[in-house]
């Protein structure tokens, strides 16, 4: 449980970092539309895109950090930290799950099942195995 905490609290971590960059609509096109083709339209920031890419960018920062902390901390800690992981997962695939709905997102959102699928399946079976 402890590497799943460590390694995929880095990934959180340094994910925000990529977050914060695509506070610009250049470095923001180039992720969701050029690079993952999460969108099939060129992108740029509208209303309060940049908030909550933000918003988005500290919950991944503070839940990564305190993930890569927690790989320390004793079992039963570990696993309510993994466990509150996996539920945060899942709830960001149903997230993908609905926003399918809308016919601006390309042919990438579907790379988002596998990715969240397997982050909370590699988090269950580490809560699984306790260790």
């Amino acid at each position: 449980m402890s590497g799943f905490l460590f390694w995929i609290g880095a990934y959180n971590a340094l994910g925000a970092f990529i977050v914060m960059a695509m506070h610009f609509d250049g470095v923001a096109d180039a992720v969701l539309r050029r690079a993952t083709e999460v969108v099939d339209r060129p992108y740029h920031h509208e209303g309060y895109a940049r908030m909550w890419m933000w918003w988005a960018a500290m919950v991944n920062l503070f839940m990564g950090l305190v993930m890569v902390r927690a790989a320390g901390w004793p079992a039963a800690v570990q696993r309510e930290v993994a466990a509150l992981a996996v539920g945060v997962y899942i709830f960001g695939w149903l997230c993908v799950v609905f926003g399918l709905r809308r016919p601006r997102y390309g042919r990438g959102i579907y790379a988002l099942h596998p990715l969240w699928l397997g982050q909370a399946g590699w988090g269950a079976w580490a809560v699984w195995q306790g260790g």
